[in-house]
Formats: structure tokens, sequence, C-alpha cells
């Protein structure tokens, strides 16, 4: 396209599409420094202050550079994805995967979590997204990241079938209760729950409440259902036999 013909389109774009210079009318894809110099003697600065940044370009050329911009990425990212050069990927790979990678990205974790304030936050977050979206919402989440028993519930699913206990994982979104996700439930048709507390995660510092009444108040979200809980704390877990016997007493009460 030569010049000229160039000039033309933008002029016809530019009645269409442009957006109007504040001091004179006139229509523009962008007002530009030259006319701004040029007609009003002031430079873009002194009149993105006056009218503000979003009076300088059209809808229409923001839109057109995006959408060039992304095709200009796509079309990259055929080519040169960074991603499938070996060298850099390795590379990425080992940072990732290292020790003292790990350790940051634990020690920050941590550091997070253990802000009261923060561990709120996150709560609240949570709760006010599944009172809008529904259970099924967080279902889908849980089955999004492939939620997936961690070794201690492992432990617990092993023992459960070894001893052919009637308690299958739910960790997984597979039930939902007044917006909790419990770790087992029964399968025989009882209205019994098992919870395994991690001694992190279900500790005073993350939860703010002593151990007795951070149980009480699980116990009491699912017994608004007439659900009976079990918890078993992850410590617990060092008796195995000891936990074995706990079950069983708790699947023996009616």
């Amino acid at each position: 396209m030569s010049k000229r013909l160039h000039e033309l389109r933008n002029r016809e774009l530019a009645e269409q599409y442009g957006i109007e210079c504040k001091l004179c009318g006139i229509k523009f894809l962008r007002i530009s420094n030259t006319h701004l110099d040029i007609e009003h003697d002031m430079t873009c600065k002194e009149y993105q202050e006056i009218y503000g940044k979003e009076n300088l370009t059209s809808r229409y050329l923001k839109d057109q550079n995006k959408k060039t911009a992304q095709e200009k990425y796509s079309e990259r990212m055929k080519t040169d994805n960074p991603m499938f050069n070996p060298k850099w990927y390795k590379k990425m790979v080992a940072t990732r995967t290292s020790e003292e990678s790990k350790a940051k990205h634990k020690k920050a974790m941590i550091e997070s979590w253990q802000d009261p304030e923060n561990y709120l936050t996150h709560s609240e977050a949570c709760r006010i997204a599944c009172t809008k979206r529904g259970e099924e919402w967080l279902k889908n989440v849980l089955k999004g990241i492939f939620a997936k028993p961690n070794k201690k519930e492992q432990k617990l699913i092993d023992l459960f079938k070894e001893h052919n206990l009637p308690y299958r994982y739910t960790g997984d979104g597979g039930f939902i209760i007044n917006r909790k996700c419990p770790d087992f439930v029964n399968s025989n048709g009882q209205k019994k729950i098992i919870e395994h507390f991690g001694t992190h995660w279900h500790g005073e510092g993350m939860t703010g409440l002593p151990k007795a009444e951070h149980e009480q108040e699980r116990k009491n979200v699912f017994k608004e259902f007439g659900y009976s809980t079990l918890i078993i704390w992850e410590n617990e877990l060092e008796d195995m036999n000891e936990v074995l016997e706990k079950v069983k007493e708790f699947d023996k009460e009616i």
C-alpha cells in the first residue's frame, strides 16, 4: 500500500472509529504530539494531564494493537517457544527442582500462612467464593487441581482397606458438606466422618484456637447435618494399632 493510500485509509478509519481532539474536534486514531505542537502549542504530556490518558488513543487502535501483539506472540510461540527449547527447559527444571529453590519456596509459604491476617484473608475469600458459587464450584476446583491424598491420608486409606473398614476417601472433592470437604466418609450408610488433622495446618498457630476448641468447631459443622465426626491427628499415626482401635470404637457407636 502506498503512503498516500495508507493516509486515506487512516483518515477513513479515524472518521469512523477515531477519538476527537478535545481542543479542535478533529478525529484521530491517535492524537499525535505533532498535531498538538503545531495546532495547539502543547505537548502530549500536557494534554494528557488535562484530559486524561484515555483521550489520546482511540479504542479501535488499542484493540488493533492488542490483536497485533497477540498474533505476533502466537506466531513466535509456534517457532520459538522457550518451553520447547531443550537448553532453556533443562535450566528451568534444574532451577525449580533445586534444594535451594524448594527451601526458599517453602519458607515463603510458611511465612505467608503464619501471618494471622493473611491466613484469615485467604480463609474468608474461600468462604465467600464457595458461598456465592456453591458447593459444586468447590468440588470442581478440587478436581481441577487433581487433589489427592497426602502421605498421612494414604496411611489411613491403607489401614481401612487392610481391615475392611467402611470409609472412603473424599478429600478430592467427592463429598462436600456445609462448604467443607471431609477426608473420609462412611460408605455403609452411617452418617459418620473421619478427619485427619495435620499438626501444622490445624495447629493453634494457624487456626488461632486451642486444639480441643478447633476439634469441636469442625465437629459442629458436620453435626448440623446429623454427622458424627472422629478426628485423627498427625502425631497419632505413629501408633497405627492405637488408631485402628480408635476407628473401630467409633464405627461401633450408634
